[in-house]
């Protein structure tokens, strides 16, 4: 009983010096609303002018996170199952604003009962956002600029938001090889008001990602792999404050503007929101 209740008396005490509300965003699995080819990098392709495309991802991540406390490390987040819808509208045939919105339908976690005002379900923060292509297409390099700002509209105990408004950007530079093989690079970066995860602080990040996707022989199908990370304490310094994440996926097309995708992920670090393995899976429709 006394040791249980040192336990219990060092993660209040972790919690209330860290953080009052304690909301912290832990999903770095993030679908690029609008996007063809990619589940979670942009690329500098953008939707037709006055074209909708609806997008509704499903993930399955086990232990999401996890966080030192007096020296033990706990898991915060644990089979996590995730809902994202987005809508992404063609403004023109180089501007495409889109929007997403994270469900968390249920989370556990293995911190004790009652130290934490832990919300196993609800709604994340609303996500608009921008890319314009400055060129790009069949057989040529391309190059885009994606802007977003990240609304602090979500509850704050699901451990999905920021508890601030993130605003950021992001640059694309890909490589387009006759439209059956795409390579792409993302760099950017976000900010928010600080949190802190133990010694990580939270405030501005470093993003990038990498992925590549090649049509296969049947003319339908893409294979991808992607990789998808951020840098929060400084140029990568300390494996915990630098989570990345590789994802391997399939896409399929069965009408000409409905794709299903499904895949698989892995952490490649040991960072805060890196997951042991995630599966997922989605649907993008076109109109």
């Amino acid at each position: 009983m006394a040791k249980k209740s040192i336990l219990v008396l060092a993660v209040f005490s972790f919690v209330f010096f860290v953080s009052p509300s304690f909301a912290y965003d832990f999903n770095l699995f993030r679908p690029a609303i609008g996007e063809q080819n990619f589940v979670i990098n942009h690329s500098s392709q953008t939707l037709k002018s006055g074209m909708y495309q609806f997008d509704a991802f499903y993930s399955f991540g086990d232990e999401v996170s996890k966080a030192k406390i007096s020296g033990t490390t706990y898991t915060l987040v644990e089979d996590q199952h995730l809902l994202i819808l987005g809508l992404a509208y063609g403004i023109s045939d180089t501007f495409t604003l889109a929007a997403d919105i994270p469900l968390l339908i249920t989370q556990d976690t293995k911190l004790p009962s009652g130290v934490l005002d832990f919300k196993d379900n609800g709604i994340g923060n609303l996500t608009i956002y921008g890319k314009y292509k400055f060129f790009g297409g069949k057989d040529q390099f391309g190059l885009a600029v994606v802007p977003f700002v990240g609304l602090d509209t979500g509850d704050e105990k699901n451990f999905i938001n920021a508890d601030s408004t993130v605003i950021g950007v992001k640059l694309v530079v890909d490589r387009n090889w006759c439209n059956h093989s795409f390579l792409t690079l993302n760099i950017g970066a976000s900010h928010q008001d600080p949190e802190k995860i133990g010694q990580i602080k939270v405030n501005t990040a470093i993003l990038f990602g990498l992925g590549f996707t090649q049509l296969l022989p049947n003319e339908k199908t893409y294979a991808t792999i992607e990789i998808t990370g951020r840098s929060d304490n400084g140029f990568f310094e300390g494996g915990k404050s630098v989570p990345i994440e590789a994802l391997g996926s399939i896409t399929h097309t069965l009408k000409k503007n409905i794709k299903i995708t499904a895949g698989l992920g892995a952490s490649l670090t040991d960072g805060y929101s890196t997951p042991n393995f995630r599966a997922f899976t989605g649907i993008r429709l076109g109109f």
